[in-house]
């Protein structure tokens, strides 16, 4: 695989029936939808999760906006988790399948 990108994580959500979004930037690179992943340290353990979905018009507050990241998830109990994530600025890797 071939990292293309540095994304920083603010906040996560769950969309109920399609997965959870992380919404932050891109530090480095560009993103392209294709047969991409995002890796990133969650709970002590490093997660690497398909991404579904880009969103590049998330508002997170009335000054600051950010790009949605919508990742599939492995079950219910990851949704729940990650969705009460506080990540702190965790630095995510966004790789393709090559």
């Amino acid at each position: 695989m071939e990292s293309i990108a540095v994304y920083q994580i603010y906040s996560s959500f769950k969309v109920t029936g399609r997965g959870i979004v992380l919404i932050g930037k891109i530090l480095e690179g560009e993103i392209i939808l294709n047969d991409v992943f995002i890796e990133f340290e969650f709970d002590k353990q490093i997660l690497k999760r398909r991404i579904k979905e880009i969103d590049e018009a998330i508002r997170i507050s009335a000054k600051k906006s950010g790009l949605g990241i919508l990742i599939e998830i492995s079950d219910e109990e990851e949704s729940i988790n990650l969705s009460n994530w506080g990540p702190n600025h965790t630095i995510g890797k966004i790789y393709i399948n090559r």
